[in-house]
């Protein structure tokens, strides 16, 4: 079942509200909206909707967002809802920008020197040691990410800014599967399949590290005269399965070109990935 639409996001900021929010975080949060109106960024209870949980809403919307950012700022490990987000953001396996702000990364491992002591030894005497171990192991993990360090006492917010929204959508149009405005995700394409047919996840998929060439690159073609379509059995001889085992049809299952034909749910999906004038797919 697809998951509710009106919970679907592209960024997720991970932020100590008391801290940033006013600041670093809604800098952020604007200037990607400036920059890409169609963006959906979750930066706090605003982007919630009327009648939804907060906890669903929050998980949900990290495990939807193709990039994740986390601001470590002084007061974030005061935070619990922060840590939670944390570990769901680093469990999530997308990618994940850490922004040290004010904050040393050594001080995210080593909790007991670092700005994160005290906030850490009142979690340690209410919260599960399970729960305590899970957020300390995230901040180990996120300290030895590349990260863009932040001095608000030095650095320039907009100069900053630019460069972080630069190299958020950069990873978007990366790992991104839209096209003109219909959005179409990995796990959307193979949802969009019928399991007789399409029997690979989406998960599979990217391990494989076929699905987003073949559908960013090869499908962008699909439209073309058939002298000018590649061979999409060579796409697969190197680093994947041959096309026969990800389409598995028998005598009862469509033909390819049934699958790409228009119905009344949607536009055909030959239609979603045709090219624009900038190149071969764009967001």
């Amino acid at each position: 079942m697809m998951q509710n639409p009106e919970l679907q996001f592209d960024v997720f900021i991970n932020h100590r509200g008391t801290d940033v929010k006013n600041s670093l975080a809604s800098l952020i949060y604007n200037q990607l909206k400036s920059k890409e109106s169609t963006l959906r960024v979750f930066l706090d209870q605003k982007e919630i909707p009327y009648g939804f949980h907060f906890a669903t809403v929050i998980e949900t919307a990290i495990q939807s967002s193709s990039v994740h950012i986390a601001i470590f700022s002084e007061r974030y490990a005061e935070s619990s809802w922060c840590l939670d987000e944390l570990d769901l953001i680093l469990r999530s396996k997308r990618p994940f920008i850490p922004v040290f702000c004010d904050v040393e990364p050594w001080a995210l491992r080593r909790i007991e020197k670092g700005c994160y002591q005290k906030a850490f030894e009142k979690h340690e005497g209410r919260e599960p040691v399970e729960k305590t171990k899970r957020w300390k192991d995230a901040l180990s993990q996120a300290s030895f990410l590349q990260g863009m360090p932040f001095k608000t006492k030095e650095n320039d917010y907009w100069d900053f800014v630019e460069k972080i929204v630069g190299i958020v959508l950069k990873k978007l149009k990366q790992g991104s599967l839209v096209v003109a405005k219909y959005p179409v995700r990995l796990e959307q394409a193979a949802e969009a399949f019928p399991a007789e047919v399409f029997p690979t996840s989406a998960s599979e998929l990217e391990d494989l590290k076929v699905c987003q060439e073949f559908i960013t690159e090869e499908f962008a073609l699909a439209h073309g005269p058939d002298d000018d379509r590649p061979d999409l059995t060579e796409l697969f001889e190197a680093d994947g399965p041959a096309i026969s085992e990800l389409f598995e049809l028998n005598d009862n299952g469509p033909a390819i070109s049934e699958m790409f034909e228009t119905d009344e749910d949607g536009p055909a999906w030959r239609d979603l990935f045709k090219p624009d004038k900038d190149g071969p797919v764009s967001k």
